[in-house]
């Protein structure tokens, strides 16, 4: 029996995901759900998916929530309100509660420090959103991105979409040359 629990939680804008190790890294459970992105869905939806993840990584586990520590790297977390907010969303999980230790920022900084185990450096994140986040070896941070298909998101999956729709429609009505994304979209 571990006398620590840590729980990692990659909340991306298509999927949850958690994983449940103990102190020696052992996994002990892993669970996946819908997105709990709160800027796309209510956060008593995003509570149901995240929950619905960490009971999945849970099953078979008893553990106290006073020997929890979990990081939350979340897709559309930018400022210290919006840490504040899925802090919130997370506490009011009955499994969670209170007296965990949680820390919530955005999933670049999952990206960063699991790609580069912790070394300065930088992460792109391109997918159903786009970020990125610098580090540097004094520990200075640089974040851009993360505002969602409709202010920016350059490069993410939505983004790309709506390119190749206006490329197809521009050359369909003349304003551009003819392309093969015409008949693709």
């Amino acid at each position: 029996m571990s006398d620590r629990y840590y729980i990692g939680v990659d909340g991306g804008g298509t999927n949850t995901r958690v994983l449940i190790a103990d102190r020696a890294g052992y996994v002990l459970g892993s669970g996946q759900s819908g997105s709990a992105n709160r800027n796309h869905y209510s956060p008593e939806e995003a509570r149901r998916s995240l929950r619905s993840a960490l009971l999945m990584a849970m099953e078979g586990l008893k553990i106290d929530p006073s020997q929890i520590t979990m990081f939350l790297g979340m897709s559309g977390v930018s400022t210290d309100q919006d840490r504040w907010e899925i802090s919130g969303i997370v506490r009011e999980i009955p499994e969670i509660g209170v007296q965990a230790r949680v820390t919530v920022d955005n999933d670049t900084v999952a990206g960063l420090t699991g790609g580069l185990a912790g070394e300065p450096g930088m992460a792109l994140i391109a997918g159903t959103g786009s970020a990125c986040l610098g580090i540097n070896s004094r520990g200075e941070r640089w974040f851009c991105g993360g505002w969602g298909a409709i202010a920016d998101d350059s490069g993410s999956a939505p983004w790309i979409g709506l390119r190749a729709l206006q490329e197809a429609v521009r050359a369909e009505d003349g304003r551009a040359a003819p392309t093969a994304l015409q008949a693709a979209v």
